[in-house]
């Protein structure tokens, strides 16, 4: 994939759109205007601005917190993508496809000493899109017949 082609990691919108900083954010805010001290609001934007400006690109945070959101949300919609295409399918063949799905989650948790971990993810890999092709010609096959 080339850089055009892969998707942006929304780093910003993980740093504001999280549910400690709009907790702070509101407390602050809130505290402001019930205490009628503006400058405790303008305190809690100067800290919100500095946060939006150095949190996003904070390898760091990046690394421990973000990086896994947006993996957490990529298996998320490939999974809605393989349930959208498996309704679709005959009763049948989806009660198949459901029982290839469940075959395969041992063998992403499966610890073999035998194997490398480059060689099991390899092995996955090469099982999830043995699988995908599957589900991809089973559907093609129903449309087309």
């Amino acid at each position: 994939m080339t850089d055009a082609e892969k998707p942006k990691v929304p780093y910003a919108k993980y740093a504001f759109k999280n549910a400690y900083n709009l907790t702070l954010l509101g407390g602050v805010f809130s505290a402001a205007a019930l205490t009628g001290n503006w400058w405790l609001g303008l305190a809690g934007a100067g800290a919100e601005a500095i946060w939006m400006l150095f949190a996003p690109d904070s390898r760091l945070l990046r690394k421990a917190w973000f990086d896994k959101v947006w993996k957490e949300e990529q298996a998320q919609r490939a999974q809605m993508a393989l349930d959208a295409k498996f309704k679709q399918l005959p009763e049948a063949d989806a009660m198949r496809c459901s029982f290839a799905q469940a075959r395969q989650q041992p063998c992403r948790a499966a610890h073999d000493n035998q194997f490398k971990p480059e060689d099991m993810r390899q092995q996955v890999v090469k099982t999830k899109n043995a699988f995908t092709l599957f589900g991809t010609k089973i559907s093609e096959r129903e449309q087309a017949g």
